[in-house]
């Protein structure tokens, strides 16, 4: 399953490469989300802010559950289809 188009994924890469960056000078970029994933059935959204340059699986935003906090996320791009839920009920 493709979760990205070709040009988020490209802007993503870009803002990890500047976040990079940034974090060797001692100022870490707050970037806008690129990208929001949700999935319904497990009432879970991902704001997604930028890839890691060197291992692109790695995708740096918030996260958000039924919860009305945001946390701060790291997680694995690759396992991200796998949270669902059953739609039949």
């Amino acid at each position: 399953m493709t979760l990205l188009t070709n040009e988020q994924r490209e802007q993503l890469l870009e803002n990890g490469r500047a976040q990079r960056d940034a974090e060797k000078r001692g100022e870490p970029i707050d970037f806008y989300p690129v990208v929001k994933l949700f999935t319904p059935e497990a009432q879970a959204t991902w704001l997604l802010t930028e890839l890691h340059p060197r291992d692109p699986d790695v995708a740096f935003g918030l996260w958000a559950s039924v919860s009305p906090s945001l946390d701060r996320s790291v997680s694995r791009s690759s396992s991200t289809p796998a949270v669902r839920g059953d739609y039949r009920r």
